[in-house]
């Protein structure tokens, strides 16, 4: 099931769900019983380990949700597993330079 999918379900916005994800909003109550519907779980098993809480900084959310737009577009998916099979810093990082470099050179011929 796809966020938007998700969000549809439970009848919240995209955004939402990834403010959701952020602990930026909270789940209420009926809501909660709304994602174990959509998951097919009892409600309780979403609470398990609540004691653990996970609390993320804006810089989590920022990750997340550049993780996410990455993914979306066309050939995401194949660019982050082909990034992912280079296991030597050395090789990965001159390519984040390129890009960096390209983004900068689009942004200032706008």
């Amino acid at each position: 099931m796809s966020q938007n999918e998700f969000a549809s379900h439970i009848g919240v916005s995209f955004q939402q769900i990834q403010k959701f994800e952020c602990g930026s909003n909270l789940v209420g109550a009926s809501r909660l019983d709304m994602i174990a519907d959509a998951f097919e779980v009892e409600p309780g098993l979403l609470l398990e380990g609540l004691g653990k809480s996970i609390h993320r900084s804006h810089d989590d959310c920022d990750q997340i949700q550049a993780s996410i737009a990455c993914l979306q577009i066309p050939d995401g998916v194949e660019q982050a597993k082909t990034i992912l099979t280079i296991s030597e810093k050395s090789v990965r990082q001159p390519l984040l330079e390129l890009a960096r470099t390209l983004l900068s050179t689009k942004r200032r011929l706008k």
